[in-house]
């Protein structure tokens, strides 16, 4: 400040002071943020117990729904025999125990079967179709059933991808569990890290499913994954299709470690029959059922008998020949419709969707008909979508890779600068005076030329700093590095398009002193909130997962008020000592009103940064989750990330509209007229109006909902998806033809999917064809099918 005084007077030391107040600021937020997570102290053994029992609360409140919905249990669950497997892909047997045999409508045996294990390790194996979910399920809800308090509560987890990217199964089942139940993310209520104390003292039973519905060239490495977590003597359970497991085995030359490994048995002819007897309704309504019954019984070697091995295909029967079904399921029995399992397979999963929605139009209620009638081409696109990822799970926030505009880093940073170039050329259109004070040349140049130092800034950050926090993530350092790297690169940007435009559009035909303070003053006001926007938000580009924040105080409201008054003390005392003690040797030279002038015009930059960090103090106090039983849905986590948005979208805009608007207020009211209050004031209402949006445009930018509402807008044009995309997923969740597993959506079954995938969805019986559809050779569905027998 001395130097700075000496070389320049006492105005340059009162500017360099407040820029510098500003940053101290970002400075004394960014060592609160490194203190507040570094002060973490491990939690009790009381908050473990109640983590432990509102996970166990919570994960049987929401299988006892699934399994409804599903209708596993209604009337009883099918009888499937499941025995160790004769191949050899499980340990040996002094390390496994006694051979295992149990049922799948045997709740109590079956739990009890589990606890005989030494190291409680099941592998459940067999082919598309054969029920490996619906055992895993049921044996979860039987040992919540029957849990003690010292045994681990099992939570089902749907394998993906993303296990790929993580080292160590833990830190996947720690991210995945925390995602499906925030609510144990409450430090106040259970500590920092419970899930990963839960899993660390094997209080938590993984029972993982769909090993294969992982892309097939990234089983083995999933395997390995898997295998290696099992060294410390974790529980687990797994399902898997027999042919990627026994694949996997072979490639990674090594089985599960001490994990028995059990197969079903086909589903025997008069099981079925007794069944589907048993499922159908009783009285007049019943020859069909009787014939398909007694054809079960009296020719087992016939197609339908083949077909209905499978406990999928059971189960379709029972769903598609439902009361709405004028056809009966005797159809089943002429060979010359269907002269194989094959086409028996197929037929019932083309009929899963009119069944369906045919039989929620008997609803008392006023049916949606025209998102009925829609449902199976939106489906199939929604299918398709998912196997073009390689993936049966849908999450909402991942919905933008369908859009090609917003799954890549250049596409998506000219549309977030095409935005912003709109928002602030329309601002300026929209102002009477830009039209009244000048010719229409110079009006249009000015609205051609004025949003481009915003444009070009946010086009930048837009390719760079995704680019510029990955490689701080790969290097260890502290990502907020980044953030100022990024942020000052962009106000250097912004400072010198600045002063291009203004030379252009003003005439300027050298650089004078004063204009390039100027311009070094507007790089170091441009660099100040596209940091702080960066260290709060992140990079302009989808997260990897929604934000599960609540908008409420938790009672810690005194806490709350100090952070926000201890932040930003030490920089405000700071900027107004270097202002005001310099400025009052100006008093008896020019005024009160004018020293008073002056200091409110260089103390601006230090309010943008006052008001920005104690935004992100209140914005990092809203993220902490409630310790509520909720568990995460696909709808809560939505509406949990659209108010984190809508709140997030303030702190670039507050920024951006006090450094527009706030800038020249000071000068106009001590200096000007009345008059020139006014129209400054007129000016100022549009530069907020034009700022507001564009920090809404970037806060947007970094959030999941953003990108989601984006996506669904352009998917909805080009009429793949409704433009309620999520009122869409909820009612074909209700209808029973997706489930719902945590904050994201399944087919009802792997099969399914693909079958939707492989076509758009035709109509079937429901719809009086005289034929099932007939699949290419070698699809998914038809070699899915094959599967079955």
């Amino acid at each position: 400040m001395a130097l700075m005084w000496l070389w320049g007077g006492v105005e340059y030391a009162g500017n360099a002071a407040s820029v510098l107040g500003a940053w101290a600021a970002v400075a004394a937020l960014i060592v609160w943020a490194r203190q507040s997570s570094a002060m973490r102290v491990p939690p009790t053994g009381e908050q473990l117990d109640a983590a432990v029992d509102v996970l166990a609360r919570r994960v049987e409140q929401v299988w006892i729904r699934e399994v409804a919905l599903r209708q596993l249990e209604d009337p009883r669950p099918l009888e499937v025999w499941w025995n160790d497997t004769a191949r050899s892909l499980s340990d040996h047997r002094a390390l496994i125990g006694a051979p295992l045999l149990c049922r799948t409508d045997d709740a109590v045996g079956l739990a009890a079967a589990f606890r005989r294990l030494p190291q409680r390790r099941l592998a459940i194996l067999g082919p598309a179709g054969s029920g490996k979910t619906t055992l895993a399920v049921l044996l979860a809800l039987a040992l919540l059933r029957t849990r003690q308090p010292s045994e681990p509560v099992p939570v089902v987890l749907s394998l993906s991808s993303d296990l790929l990217g993580h080292s160590h199964l833990r830190t996947w089942l720690q991210q995945k569990i925390i995602s499906e139940y925030p609510a144990l993310r409450d430090t106040r209520a259970y500590g920092p890290d419970a899930v990963a104390e839960l899993l660390a003292s094997r209080r938590i039973l993984p029972v993982l499913d769909g090993l294969d519905e992982i892309p097939s060239r990234y089983q083995a490495r999933a395997f390995t994954i898997v295998n290696e977590a099992l060294g410390d003597g974790s529980p687990l359970v797994l399902t898997c299709r027999t042919a990627a497991f026994e694949q996997a085995v072979t490639e990674c030359r090594d089985v599960l470690n001490a994990t028995a490994v059990i197969e079903p048995e086909p589903v025997a002819a008069e099981t079925a029959a007794d069944f589907l007897m048993l499922a159908a309704a009783p009285g007049s309504l019943q020859p069909g059922w009787q014939i398909l019954a007694q054809c079960l019984r009296t020719e087992p070697r016939s197609p339908v008998a083949l077909a209905l091995r499978s406990p999928l295909n059971v189960s379709l029967v029972r769903l598609v020949y439902g009361p709405a079904n004028p056809c009966g399921p005797d159809e089943l029995t002429h060979a010359a419709r269907f002269p194989d399992p094959d086409r028996i397979a197929r037929h019932l999963l083309a009929e899963v969707v009119p069944a369906l929605t045919a039989r929620d139009a008997q609803h008392p209620r006023t049916p949606n008909r025209r998102r009925a009638d829609h449902m199976p081409r939106w489906l199939s696109h929604l299918a398709a979508h998912m196997q073009s990822r390689g993936s049966y799970d849908f999450a909402w926030w991942e919905l933008y890779r369908a859009n090609p505009a917003l799954s890549g880093t250049l596409p998506r940073a000219v549309l977030l600068a095409a935005a912003v170039f709109l928002i602030q050329a329309l601002s300026d259109a929209a102002d009477p005076q830009r039209w009244t004070n000048a010719s229409l040349s110079e009006s249009l140049a000015w609205l051609t030329l004025r949003p481009l130092p915003h444009t070009i800034t946010v086009f930048m950050l837009a390719c760079t700093a995704p680019w510029l926090y990955r490689i701080t993530r790969r290097a260890g350092l502290f990502a907020p590095g980044a953030a100022m790297a990024a942020g000052c690169t962009a106000g250097i940007v912004y400072g010198g398009l600045y002063a291009l435009v203004r030379i252009f559009l003003l005439e300027i035909p050298y650089y004078p002193p004063s204009y390039r303070w100027s311009v070094i003053s507007r790089m170091a006001w441009g660099a100040l909130p596209y940091t702080l926007t960066l260290l709060v938000a992140g990079a302009p580009r989808p997260p990897a997962l929604p934000t599960q924040a609540r908008l409420k105080m938790h009672g810690r409201g005194r806490q709350l008020l100090a952070e926000l008054a201890a932040m930003p003390a030490a920089a405000l005392g700071i900027a107004l000592l270097f202002n005001v003690v310099p400025f009052l040797y100006l008093l008896p030279h020019i005024g009160f009103a004018s020293v008073l002038g002056k200091i409110s015009a260089d103390t601006t930059p230090l309010l943008v940064g006052i008001v920005t960090a104690t935004s992100l103090a209140l914005l990092r106090f809203i993220r902490v989750p409630l310790a509520t039983d909720g568990s995460a849905t696909p709808e809560s986590s939505l509406a949990a990330d659209r108010r984190y948005a809508a709140t997030l979208a303030l702190i670039p805009a507050t920024a951006l509209m006090m450094l527009q608007s706030l800038l020249g207020a000071p000068q106009i009211v001590f200096f000007g007229s009345w008059r020139n209050v006014l129209a400054g004031a007129h000016a100022a209402g549009w530069m907020m109006l034009a700022m507001a949006l564009i920090g809404s445009v970037l806060g947007f930018s970094t959030t999941s909902w953003g990108y989601f509402t984006a996506a669904r807008l352009g998917l909805f044009m080009r009429k793949r998806l409704p433009l309620r995309t999520m009122a869409f997923l909820t009612e074909a969740h209700r209808l029973g033809i997706l489930r719902r597993v945590g904050p994201v959506y399944q087919f009802r079954h792997a099969l399914l999917q693909d079958h939707l995938a492989a076509r758009p969805t035709e109509q079937g019986c429901m719809q009086g064809s005289s034929a099932p559809p007939s699949p290419a050779p070698g699809s998914a569905a038809s070699s899915a099918a094959d599967g079955l027998t």
